[in-house]
């Protein structure tokens, strides 16, 4: 989980900190003119292979997909940073593909479902591998295999 909250976090800050650059490029395309009201989006994708799964607390489901957009965290981000409308969250789970929208007057209402990411372990999908070495003695293996013959 501390993974996943630093690279978010990280990729979050850079894109955030050129959000004036990307409306300054907008002027000089002439996309844009002077003062008209411009709503910042940002487009986020999980492309975790499987999705990001967690153990759930709800007896009816065994595992959770990690929504964003509920995450403590993601919620203290987003509303810390004026400067940003709209965030769509897309991911995917064993069920498929997802989207998620949420905008600057949704923030209270995704706390009231908000998700302490310091009590979620995400479940690690890297592929593990078991070996093992079986010795047989000289004496067994001329006891029960006949070798040439």
């Amino acid at each position: 989980m501390e993974n996943y909250k630093k690279n978010l976090i990280r990729v979050f800050h850079k894109h955030y900190s050129e959000i004036e650059e990307y409306k300054q490029t907008l002027r000089e395309r002439g996309i844009i003119t002077g003062g008209e009201r411009i709503t910042t989006l940002f487009f986020i994708e999980d492309v975790t292979i499987f999705g990001n799964l967690f153990k759930s607390d709800n007896p009816n489901m065994r595992w959770e997909t990690l929504a964003l957009p509920l995450c403590d965290f993601f919620l203290d981000l987003f509303e810390r940073s004026i400067d940003l409308d709209i965030v769509l969250f897309a991911g995917q789970d064993p069920n498929g593909h997802f989207l998620w929208y949420i905008d600057r007057t949704m923030i209270q209402a995704c706390r009231e479902h908000e998700l302490n990411t310091n009590k979620i372990k995400i479940m690690d999908f890297n592929p593990k591998s078991l070996g093992y070495k079986i010795s047989i003695s000289e004496e067994m293996m001329q006891k029960y295999i006949k070798i040439g013959g």
